[in-house]
């Protein structure tokens, strides 16, 4: 059965969650990559990365002003093009990243204060 498409979003402003049953990031050199992976994805897709955690091994968090642009394949080039770079056996990202819209202001300080 195929997957329900997502809704859009009513907010450019998004906390998008990405976790794996893998470790992610295996060391600095792996954060590294995502790091100047994500300023190459801003530079693509014109959106801007306000906030990102990525001390987890296991996953992931950005904050984003989208700019318009769609969510699915700012996550979609970021997903694909790490896991190009691990070279995993496995599916890397075996779930579906989460996003949550955030509405204002308070919303978006309260969020980048707890990642």
């Amino acid at each position: 059965m195929a997957r329900k498409a997502r809704n859009t979003l009513d907010s450019n402003l998004v906390l998008l969650t990405q976790i794996s049953d893998e470790h992610v990031f295996r060391n600095d050199e792996d954060r590294a990559y995502f790091l100047n992976l994500l300023e190459k994805t801003q530079n693509q897709y014109n959106c801007n990365v306000l906030a990102f955690c990525c001390a987890e091994e296991n996953g992931f968090q950005l904050v984003i002003d989208t700019l318009g642009a769609h969510i699915s394949r700012i996550m979609q080039s970021i997903s694909i093009s790490y896991a190009m770079y691990r070279k995993s056996e496995q599916r890397l990202f075996t779930q579906r990243y989460k996003s949550y819209p955030l509405h204002s202001i308070e919303q978006l300080k309260e969020v980048i204060q707890e990642i």
